[in-house]
């Protein structure tokens, strides 16, 4: 319960605190713990993508905080990487596993950790940049206007009011004031409003499309004709929905500024121009089939090794420079897709235990949805994103160490009684 409280607010899962606390505490195998692993995930992160759903954007009110555009074109590659996890999963022996999560997860701690590290350093900056004098030809302006004030030099958001900083082509930031709090009492109606359903519906159609497939496949031995024409037919599919998604998003690139429609946040994958990146330094097109090879990767990892995916793919997302609070909402909608075709995968394959799925599914729902609510009121209170990636970075640390003692712990067990730790027959 305590994972799921904190987990989905930084975006992640929880796999790698589930896992070990399975085996150790329930006596599960490995494999079994994937299974449950992923479906507690995936109960959590509906509760983190409502939340998600129903709050705006910062700076961006006519968006909600989970970013559709960035979703469509990175979930084929998540999901065709999951598949690829599931048949790993039944002939990589548990104590590889166990290494190669170590390895991974230690190389993201040290990645987050720094992104977390800057990313203070340049709310710091912020602040003192907002607690200087106001000039004194600005100063009655000033204390007219009493929605454009920030407490403490911290930049402050309630609801539609934020202080935003944006970035140009220099690198310098700029405050502007983006809403007034007479939108503070907005409906929840009225911020459903915002949210594009018919991107959330492609988005769904894709979602089941692949399930069945996968689902399908589950008929059929891994070595037979028929699973291995499914598996073509999948890759081919997951590959062409990716590259639609990706010459609507370069075509709407390349028109004029006054006519894009874009997503900003996409946009800032693509140029980097709020990361003070120099113009026509980050290419578009590398860029994007660099970070869909990585979330093809994340979901191979998240199907092999039990965890979501998301401690691979959002702190890549951060590096590129999407704003803290939207990787966190829109990397939960692409656990939530990932994880729930995982777990179903291995109910397809007999390889879910229902019984304690439903025990714990519900309560690891109302933790999240209690997480992400304590933890969003806190960032909006102090301002400050890089909570989301201090608490990730804490989260990936301590689920290092715990899959690293439990997994250890039990691999050597297997080692003393003589039980195979080798690989197993890919065709079983």
């Amino acid at each position: 319960m305590q994972c799921a409280l904190l987990a989905n607010s930084a975006g992640v899962g929880g796999g790698p605190f589930y896992v070990p606390l399975l085996n150790v505490v329930v006596g599960f195998s490995l494999q079994e713990c994937t299974g449950l692993s992923h479906t507690i995930v995936a109960t959590s992160a509906i509760a983190s993508t409502l939340y998600g759903l129903t709050h705006p954007r910062p700076g961006h009110p006519d968006r909600p905080l989970v970013d559709l555009d960035v979703a469509l074109i990175f979930i084929p590659a998540l999901l065709f990487g999951v598949s690829i996890g599931v048949i790993c999963n039944n002939v990589v022996p548990e104590w590889l596993r166990v290494v190669l999560l170590t390895a991974l997860l230690l190389f993201v701690v040290y990645k987050t950790a720094k992104k977390g590290k800057r990313q203070w350093e340049e709310e710091e900056k912020q602040r003192k940049q907002v607690a200087e004098p106001i000039p004194d030809h600005d100063a009655a302006e000033a204390d007219d206007d009493d929605t454009g004030s920030t407490k403490g030099g911290v930049l402050h958001e309630e609801g539609f009011s934020e202080t935003k900083i944006v970035s140009g082509h220099n690198g310098q930031h700029d405050l502007e004031q983006a809403h007034s709090s007479s939108q503070h009492e907005q409906g929840l109606l009225e911020v459903l409003k915002v949210v594009d359903w018919w991107k959330m519906i492609q988005l769904l159609i894709l979602w089941a499309v692949f399930l069945a497939f996968q689902m399908v496949k589950s008929k059929y031995g891994h070595c037979t004709k028929e699973y291995l024409l499914l598996f073509l037919a999948q890759t081919v599919f997951c590959i062409s929905v990716t590259v639609f998604f990706i010459r609507a998003e370069l075509a709407d690139l390349g028109k004029p500024a006054a006519e894009q429609h874009g997503d900003p946040e996409m946009h800032e994958i693509l140029l980097g121009e709020r990361s003070g990146v120099p113009a026509g330094e980050r290419r578009p097109v590398r860029v994007l089939l660099k970070a869909v090879g990585i979330l093809a990767i994340s979901g191979a990892t998240a199907g092999l090794l039990g965890i979501g995916g998301a401690l691979i793919f959002n702190p890549y997302l951060l590096q590129l420079g999407m704003d803290p609070r939207v990787v966190a909402s829109t990397a939960v909608l692409m656990i939530l897709f990932s994880s729930s075709t995982i777990s179903l995968s291995y109910l397809f394959n007999g390889m879910l235990n229902t019984h304690y799925a439903v025990v714990f599914a519900p309560i690891c729902f109302a933790a999240s949805l209690v997480g992400v609510t304590v933890v969003g009121r806190l960032v909006k209170r102090t301002g400050r994103s890089s909570i989301l990636i201090i608490i990730l970075t804490f989260l990936i640390a301590t689920g290092t160490v715990l899959s690293a003692f439990f997994g250890g712990s039990k691999a050597i067990d297997d080692i003393r009684h003589h039980r195979n730790v080798g690989f197993r027959p890919f065709c079983q």
